[in-house]
């Protein structure tokens, strides 16, 4: 499973017809309004707070300047380190969003 597999708005919206717009594709499983891309699921939504803070204790370890990254600096950190470790805790995430969704 990739990460393109987590339904999330962003996405769902896009294929939907008519299609939703862009502003109204937010997040269902959090009140931030912010629309649910790769960076708010997970970066900022705070449904998957214990997952992020696992993952990104582990980016930590990679990266210690991990923290002074922006939202989405962070998301395409998580993405491209090769980690089993935080390979696993996105999986983790995606199978929490899938159960939740």
């Amino acid at each position: 499973s990739g990460i393109s597999e987590v339904p999330l708005q962003v996405e769902l919206g896009r294929i939907r017809h008519p299609k939703v717009p862009l502003e109204d594709r937010v997040c269902r499983l959090c009140n931030l309004g912010e629309i649910e891309d790769t960076t708010h699921f997970l970066i900022t939504c705070p449904t998957f707070n214990n997952l992020q803070c696992k993952l990104f204790n582990e980016c930590i370890n990679y990266y210690p300047h991990f923290f002074s990254l922006t939202p989405l600096q962070k998301c395409l950190f998580t993405l491209s380190y090769p980690s089993k470790q935080i390979t696993n805790l996105i999986y983790d995430m995606y199978l929490k969003h899938k159960s939740l969704s």
